[in-house]
């Protein structure tokens, strides 16, 4: 009698097992971080972007410097303070500096919600080709406050995304 119960004592403590396994093996999700900001910053997207919204700020700026030196350049020839001509420039130079800046930031704006949604895509893909469960995003504010640095993706994310977006991967 005693083997017997010895015996069923072995195997319900084999099933217990073997289900905690189980039941471990299904927790056991595959997770790990990103820095956003520097995936953000390394970009190679985000660095073409940059490079044209420069441009374009160089070209307007160049374009109110022109009006600028046009508005001195009246007003050393002229001796009326409030020559029509010269203040109409003024509003000109006041007027296209507003738009320009609006129209900057509208841009800066378009290209960060272009950057992001390619980063979000190719975030997606690494996790779906790596069998990642969870990547998550740690910005210092409040999402991941800390991770081991084995989790830390970060890099591999660089290397993949602009791999990605230059046709490499």
């Amino acid at each position: 009698m005693f083997e017997k119960i010895k015996n069923s004592l072995i195997i319900l403590l084999v099933i217990a097992v073997a289900f905690i396994f189980y039941l471990n093996s299904k927790n056991n999700k595959k997770m790990g971080f990103i820095t956003t900001a520097k995936v953000f910053d390394e970009f190679a997207l985000k660095k073409e972007l940059e490079v044209d919204l420069k441009k374009i700020q160089l070209t307007k700026q160049a374009f109110l410097d022109s009006i600028k030196l046009k508005v001195q350049t009246m007003a050393l020839k002229s001796n009326d303070a409030l020559d029509p001509e010269i203040n109409e420039y003024k509003k000109l130079y006041l007027i296209k500096e507003k738009q320009f800046n609006d129209e900057s930031e509208e841009l800066f704006q378009q290209y960060n919600d272009k950057i992001w949604k390619q980063l979000n895509q190719y975030i997606e893909d690494f996790g779906k080709e790596y069998k990642f469960d969870y990547v998550f995003g740690s910005a210092g504010q409040g999402n991941i406050m800390y991770a081991s640095s084995g989790e830390n993706l970060t890099d591999e994310v660089i290397k993949y995304v602009n791999g990605k977006y230059t046709g490499k991967k």
